[in-house]
Parts: structure tokens; C-alpha cells; sequence
């Protein structure tokens, strides 16, 4: 099945990032990739909310589960998968972590995030 680009959205010293139109039951399933992910500020978290009303409000209860995975470049941390309940949501309408303690300066190396988050339509 071939995949339809719907929009991107390229951002440069913002806080936040937001898609706010074409997310409808047009497709099953919408992915939203982010790539290259690197915050101003360090030690901070990549967070997700969602709306249905176009962005006027945010705040949707959601219940997730949370895994981490990690590779260091000189195999330190040797990385790993591994699931962190600090992640977890239930029945809350707080912002998912979907990526923890980013932007951190280690061993000379900038840390950069990439990874791709999945929502399928569902029935209503």
C-alpha cells in the first residue's frame, strides 16, 4: 500500500509543534514521523497531545504504555528496550512522553531524537 504525504511541518527554535488540519477518517491509519529532533533546551521531554476540534483545545484523556529504547555511540549505555512506568498514562489528559530527557550534551555528542507515532481511526 502506498503512502500519501498529507503535510510536513518543519520547525526551527519552537516549543511546540502542531498539525491542526486533514487529520480526519479519510485513511485507517495516520503516521507522523518526526525526525532529526533537537531541543534548544536540554534534559527536556518530547511530548504529545491530541484535539478534535482542530487545535482550538487540547486534553484528550488517553492511557498508554510506555517503552524507551537507547544505543550509545561507544556502547555506553550499551542500550537496550526497556519499559518505563514514569510514562504510563491512565485516564489522564496530560501530554504523552514519547521520548525522555532529550537534548543533552553527552561526551561531545549532541543527542537527536527520531521515531514515528501511529494513530488508526477508530470508530466513533
Amino acid at each position: 500500500m502506498a503512502m500519501t504525504l498529507i503535510t510536513t511541518n518543519t520547525s526551527s527554535n519552537a516549543a511546540t509543534s502542531a498539525f491542526t488540519s486533514s487529520i480526519d477518517s479519510t485513511y485507517k491509519l495516520y503516521i507522523f514521523k518526526f525526525i532529526d529532533v533537537n531541543p534548544e533546551t536540554d534534559d527536556v521531554h518530547f511530548q504529545f497531545q491530541a484535539s478534535t476540534d482542530g487545535g482550538s483545545s487540547y486534553g484528550l484523556t488517553i492511557t498508554s504504555t510506555m517503552f524507551y529504547a537507547e544505543h550509545g555511540e561507544s556502547d555506553s549505555p550499551a542500550g537496550g528496550f526497556t519499559y518505563h512506568t514514569g510514562g504510563d498514562l491512565a485516564q489522564s489528559t496530560s501530554d504523552q512522553q514519547l521520548a525522555r530527557n532529550c537534548g543533552e550534551v553527552r561526551m561531545n555528542h549532541l543527542q537527536e531524537l527520531c521515531g514515528c507515532l501511529t494513530r488508526p481511526t477508530l470508530p466513533m
